[in-house]
């Protein structure tokens, strides 16, 4: 692990600890509106402060960008930091928020790292060095993460872009197996996504350390196993969070409803996942998970086609055929 990436961890899990002592006191948190309708609150200052404390501390000459707080510095290393991702789930008392921290370096996403603190677990990623996931009480037991397997010529599966019509022939696309059709939204209400959070044998406490095989083997984070038995065919989709759902309703039509329990692009590291839609965002969203999921052996992608995190809508996928045809199915809706 390099000097900057422990210093990215180091910020974040300063800041998750900060972020959990608000998380235990949410009825005396304060709570503002911003002018593009998301929620606000005393924590995220709080959390966002004490990251840039530690940066400032170990990188004082690197420039600090933060959703709350702007950009201090410039130069050509920059740190990116969403301290509190999912703010309404935060307030609302939900698990599954996140604190990101990432370092972008000469325009490059170089080492990102995510912890999603209530649940008491890390994910981190830095540029040639893969990506890793574990407990945050057991650090040097971290799993190595890894998407599904790529696609097989010759096998495929039917994937429905929207309402029926018989004028609108499926989409076909060449995968190596059938996969569980899933879908996450930002509130889990008539959503959909395998619960791979590890409630028995979760990733990375077994005490096992490194890099521990091939995907698929027993224990491996990013088996793309089915621990709910889901059984539907298809491609295996999230999509994150849904202010805008007119940018996402050609994917959801015709997708089931189940919960889920990790932010989607995460389980596409994990192999959980095939693919994750964030339809909405700016940079500090998708700068440490756009490196994880890379870094994992998958694929990122704006909607445009570029490959570096910015604003707008972002696609994260095991393979680039399938981030296009997520694309492809998005410029229709």
């Amino acid at each position: 692990m390099s000097d900057d990436l422990q210093v990215a961890r180091r910020a974040a899990l300063a800041g998750a600890a900060v972020g959990m002592r608000w998380f235990a006191d949410l009825a005396r948190l304060r709570r503002e509106v911003k002018a593009d309708g998301s929620v606000v609150t005393e924590a995220d200052r709080a959390v966002e402060a004490e990251i840039r404390t530690v940066l400032s501390a170990e990188r004082p000459d690197d420039a600090v960008l933060g959703e709350e707080g702007g950009q201090a510095g410039d130069g050509a290393r920059r740190w990116i930091v969403d301290p509190i991702d999912g703010t309404a789930l935060f307030v609302a008392g939900d698990d599954r928020w996140l604190v990101l921290v990432a370092l972008e370096s000469d325009g490059e996403i170089v080492a990102g790292v995510a912890v999603i603190p209530a649940q008491r677990r890390v994910f981190w990623a830095e540029r040639g060095g893969g990506a890793w996931e574990a407990p945050l009480d057991a650090l040097g037991s971290a799993r190595r993460l890894r998407v599904g397997p790529a696609a097989a010529p010759g096998d495929e599966v039917s994937v429905s872009v929207g309402p029926a019509d018989p004028a609108v022939p499926d989409v076909r696309l060449s995968v190596d197996r059938e996969l569980d059709l899933a879908v996450a939204t930002d509130d889990g209400v008539g959503s959909s996504a395998p619960d791979n959070s590890g409630e028995s044998g979760e990733s990375g406490e077994s005490g096992e350390s490194g890099e521990s095989g091939a995907p698929g083997e027993s224990g491996e984070a990013g088996d793309g196993g089915d621990p709910e038995g889901l059984g539907e065919p298809g491609v295996r989709l999230g999509v994150v969070p849904l202010p805008a759902v007119d940018e996402v309703s050609a994917l959801l039509a015709a997708i089931p409803g189940r919960a889920w329990r990790l932010h989607p692009p995460l389980l596409v590291a994990r192999g959980d996942l095939d693919v994750a839609v964030q339809s909405s965002g700016h940079v500090w969203d998708f700068a440490a998970t756009s490196l994880i999921v890379t870094e994992a052996g998958g694929y990122y992608r704006t909607r445009d086609g570029g490959t570096r995190p910015g604003r707008g809508l972002s696609i994260f996928a095991r393979t680039p055929d399938l981030a296009a045809l997520a694309a492809t199915h998005l410029a229709g809706a």
